[in-house]
C-alpha cells in the first residue's frame, strides 16, 4: 500500500487563512483537552463540546473551501456520470485515487482502493460506494461519513483520530476508538476485519444531499413535486451529477445544515436500535425526541431536533426532502425508525440539495 504525507496550509498574501489557522488551532488544542474530561461530566458539558467542535469545523471548511475554488470536500470525480460504472470509468478516464483514511504506527497507509492497475494498489470498484457522496442503494455507506480523512484533517492535525472529528458522547463510540483518540493516533484497525471503518468514522456527518450538483436533489423542477435525478447518468447535469457545489451556491445559509451529530446523543429511545441486528445506536432522525446538534452554512451551531425538521416540513408548499430517491417515503433508514410517527431525513436528502433548506426559520 502507498504511505501519504500529511499536507500543511499554506498562507497566501491579501488572504486571511493565517487568521483561520490560528482559529483552528487554538480550538484544536481545547478540544483535545476537553474531549476526555468531557467524558467524566455531565450531559451540559459533553453538548458544549460538540458545540465547540463544530466552530471549529466551520473554520476548517471554510480553509478547504478557500483552497478548492469554494468548493465542498469530494472524493469522487466530477463527470463520474459519464460512464455507467467504475471499471468503465478507470478504463477510459484512468485511475482515481484511493480514499485513504490515514496511515497506522507501522506505516502502512488504509483506506478504500479501487483495484486500478494503473497506480498499483489492491481493492475493487465495490469501494466506489465509499466515494459518492451517498449510496442511495446503502445509504450508511458514502463520503458524507467521512470527513476526517486527510483531504479534511491536514487542516487539523493531520490525523484521521483527533478529538475534533467525534463528539464526546457519541454512542457509536467503541472503547477502542476512545483509545486510539487518547493515544492521538493518526488510524489504526481495532481489529482484523476491519471494523474500525464502521465505527471509527466521524461523529459529525457532511450532508450528503448538498455534496452533489443541485440538479440531482430536484433543482429546476417545477411546481410542489421536486424529482431526484440519477447523479450516475449521463443525462443528469450532463454526466457532472457528482461535481462538488461551490458553498456560494447554498441560498438558506441559516437554514441549511452543513454537518450534523450522526447518532442520537440524549433522549434515546434504548440503548440499541431494535430495527436493526445487534446492537447499533439510533440516529438523530429515528426518534422524536432527537435533539442533535447541527452546523449550518452560515457557521451557526444550533439544535435541530426531527420534531423540529419535520414541522418545517409539514408546513412547507414544497417538501423539504425529497421521497422520490431510490430509498423511497422512508428516506434513510426512516423504516428503523423508534415509532411510525417519526418521519425526516432533512440533512440528508434536502430537497435542491446545497440550494434547499432544513427548516423553515
Amino acid at each position: 500500500m502507498k504511505a501519504r504525507k500529511h499536507g500543511h496550509v499554506s498562507a497566501r498574501s491579501g488572504f486571511t487563512i493565517l487568521d483561520l489557522a490560528a482559529t483552528v488551532a487554538v480550538g484544536t488544542l481545547m478540544c483535545a483537552a476537553a474531549l476526555p474530561l468531557a467524558a467524566k461530566a455531565g450531559s451540559q458539558n459533553t453538548r458544549a463540546v460538540s458545540r465547540m467542535h463544530l466552530n471549529t469545523l466551520h473554520v476548517v471548511h471554510t480553509m478547504f473551501a478557500a483552497d478548492h475554488n469554494d468548493r465542498q470536500f469530494s472524493v469522487i470525480p466530477d463527470n463520474f456520470g459519464l460512464r455507467p460504472s467504475c471499471a468503465l470509468y478507470q478504463a477510459q478516464f484512468g485511475c482515481i485515487d484511493p480514499l485513504v483514511l490515514g496511515e497506522d504506527s507501522l506505516g502502512q497507509s488504509w483506506g478504500f482502493y479501487l483495484g486500478c492497475a494503473g497506480n498499483g494498489t489492491n481493492g475493487a470498484c465495490g469501494n466506489i460506494s465509499f466515494y459518492k457522496p451517498i449510496e442511495f442503494t446503502e445509504p450508511t455507506e458514502g463520503a458524507y461519513r467521512y470527513a476526517n480523512t486527510p483531504r479534511i484533517n491536514e487542516y487539523v492535525s493531520g490525523r484521521f483520530y483527533d478529538p475534533v472529528f467525534f463528539a464526546p458522547d457519541d454512542p457509536t463510540l467503541t472503547d477502542q476508538t476512545r483509545k486510539f483518540i487518547r493515544a492521538g493516533a493518526d488510524f489504526e484497525l481495532s481489529d482484523p476485519d476491519g471494523a474500525s471503518y464502521i465505527w471509527g468514522h466521524t461523529s459529525y456527518d457532511m450532508s450528503p444531499a448538498a455534496m452533489f450538483d443541485p440538479v440531482v436533489m430536484g433543482d429546476g423542477q417545477q411546481g410542489n413535486n421536486p424529482q431526484w435525478r440519477n447523479p450516475s447518468s449521463t443525462s443528469t447535469a450532463g454526466g457532472y451529477g457528482y461535481r462538488s457545489p461551490a458553498v456560494s451556491q447554498c441560498a438558506y445559509p441559516s437554514l441549511k445544515t452543513r454537518l450534523m451529530e450522526h447518532a442520537m446523543t440524549s433522549h434515546a429511545p434504548a440503548p440499541c436500535n431494535k430495527g436493526h441486528p445487534g446492537c447499533s445506536p439510533y440516529m438523530w432522525n429515528q426518534s422524536i425526541e432527537s435533539q442533535n446538534i447541527a452546523l449550518f452554512y452560515d457557521g451557526s451551531v444550533q439544535t435541530l431536533s426531527a420534531r423540529d425538521a419535520m414541522n418545517s416540513d409539514a408546513h412547507s408548499a414544497t417538501p423539504l426532502w425529497l421521497r422520490n430517491t431510490p430509498l423511497g417515503v422512508n428516506g434513510v433508514d426512516g423504516a428503523a425508525a423508534a415509532d411510525a410517527q417519526v418521519r425526516t431525513s432533512a440533512h440528508f436528502l434536502t430537497t435542491y440539495g446545497i440550494r434547499g433548506r432544513d427548516r423553515l426559520d
